[in-house]
């Protein structure tokens, strides 16, 4: 089997890029035109309609890299261990991305004509859910673009080299993994809030499993739910109060990761949060959460390589969490997470 992966990506033709750029300039134009909603909204409905049908009519560009031999090195690191310790090979074949390394990169010289270069990010619909300037127009926000770039290419590498391999040797060596075998990781583990082991047990086995449509949809609230509770235990109030309906809601992701960077940096380390930043919530990442939550993620976006290292950021995070308590003083969970006897069929087994 070769060691060489190709990575493709999705690019618009210069024709389609043309047309929505003018669509795009003709809608911005007749905002500032009194009485134009009509028009306006023909413009909008052109947009959607064109943006549909580009990401049918994209173009593909490929790039070829040399793994060297890792995958085989990956499945030795986790062959012939117990089930535990196998996942705890697998937590630590890789280390979160560091994004001062990733900044040093791409200023490096061989980066300077894609930094100068602005970008669109699109969705499946093909609608634009991030922006890159050029170099010359913001050089800070395109240089944090292009990290970002960077950190998904080595998300895909590391997945492709590393995680998957490793993952596909645990399954073969330990055919009969259920939901309970996490629970000697799951239970007491100081990354977990009390009545969420079971959730986060299931999400962990479905991606060993290779079902990350199931690890997904469980995973994404709950890591959102974790950072929140973490967050408040620091003192950091997470609610809004809105004065007209009473209400206190819950803040966003996007709020927790991006204005609590550094609260949550000391407690997981900056490597770690730059990387859930990168997946979660970043348009120029693989905004995750917001893409999956929304329900704009089809089936087949579940099995791509960001949702897999998701997967595996939170088991390292959990493996690293269950050897003792983390920074801040959180202790270990000590509730009592076993089921009772006429549940454990249902809970446990699957």
């Amino acid at each position: 089997m070769s060691d060489a992966e190709s990575w493709t990506d999705r690019i618009l033709l210069r024709s389609f890029v043309a047309l929505l750029s003018f669509i795009r300039q003709a809608f911005e134009a007749y905002r500032q035109i009194p009485n134009s909603d009509e028009r306006q909204e023909e413009l909008h409905r052109r947009l959607l309609d064109h943006q549909e049908q580009a990401t049918e009519e994209m173009g593909q560009i490929s790039t070829e890299v040399d793994l060297q031999g890792l995958p085989e090195q990956a499945r030795k690191s986790v062959r012939d261990q117990s089930f535990l310790q196998a996942l705890y090979s697998l937590a630590t074949l890789e280390t979160p991305v560091d994004p001062e390394r990733l900044r040093e990169r791409v200023q490096s010289e061989e980066f300077q004509l894609q930094l100068m270069l602005p970008k669109e990010r699109v969705n499946a619909l093909g609608r634009v859910i991030g922006t890159k300037p050029s170099g010359t127009e913001d050089p800070e926000e395109a240089l944090k673009s292009m990290i970002h770039d960077e950190a998904n290419r080595d998300h895909q590498i590391a997945v492709s080299a590393l995680i998957n391999p490793a993952r596909l040797q645990i399954l073969q060596d330990h055919p009969t993994v259920r939901v309970k075998d996490f629970r000697p990781l799951t239970r007491h583990n100081a990354f977990i809030p009390k009545g969420r082991e079971q959730q986060f047990a299931r999400g962990l086995n479905a991606g060993l499993q290779g079902d990350f449509l199931i690890a997904g949809h469980l995973l994404i609230p709950q890591v959102e739910n974790t950072l929140r509770v973490f967050l408040q235990r620091q003192g950091v109030i997470t609610t809004g109060l809105d004065s007209s309906s009473k209400r206190q809601n819950e803040q966003s992701l996007n709020v927790t990761l991006h204005d609590y960077q550094d609260v949550l940096a000391s407690i997981f380390g900056r490597e770690t949060v730059f990387d859930l930043q990168n997946l979660l919530v970043e348009p120029l990442g693989s905004n995750l959460r917001n893409e999956a939550m929304h329900g704009l993620m089809n089936d087949g976006a579940f099995y791509t390589q960001p949702v897999v290292y998701l997967w595996w950021l939170i088991l390292r995070i959990c493996c690293h969490a269950n050897q003792g308590p983390l920074p801040g003083g959180f202790e270990r969970n000590t509730a009592d997470n076993q089921q009772p006897d006429g549940d454990s069929s249902t809970n446990d087994d699957s």
